[in-house]
């Protein structure tokens, strides 16, 4: 997360109430370039497991869960899943991103540890 938040606005998703699987946890995404606010509803969710993540069929403001849809497309890491998915001045900006920018983030996460606690 650290590494693509100068690309990324990030939201905590109202359906982590209907995971049945303790392991998943579903966090609202969605590229953000500008220095603007973001609406929620338009976030797009994924899914984070130990071992993928991945974008769902599904966002905030999707009427119902369907824990069928799962993945629509996974990766190991929430990098490579934005290199992927996101533009590529998104991507540019990734790459362009002091490590003293990356390592504060990694640090304020790592104090308040976001996905232990949702």
């Amino acid at each position: 997360m650290a590494i693509v938040s100068c690309c990324t606005a990030f939201s905590y998703s109202h359906w982590n109430a209907f995971i049945n699987d303790e392991m998943k946890i579903v966090v609202g995404c969605k590229e953000h370039l500008q220095d603007s606010l973001t609406i929620e509803e338009d976030m797009r969710c994924i899914i984070f497991t130990n071992e993928l993540v991945g974008f769902t069929d599904i966002c905030e403001s999707s009427a119902e869960f369907i824990e069928a849809s799962t993945f629509s497309d996974y990766h190991a890491e929430l990098y490579h899943l934005v290199r992927e998915q996101f533009s590529s001045e998104a991507y540019s900006r990734v790459i362009d991103a002091s490590a003293i920018f990356i390592e504060t983030i990694n640090q304020f996460l790592m104090s308040i540890k976001p996905l232990t606690f949702a």
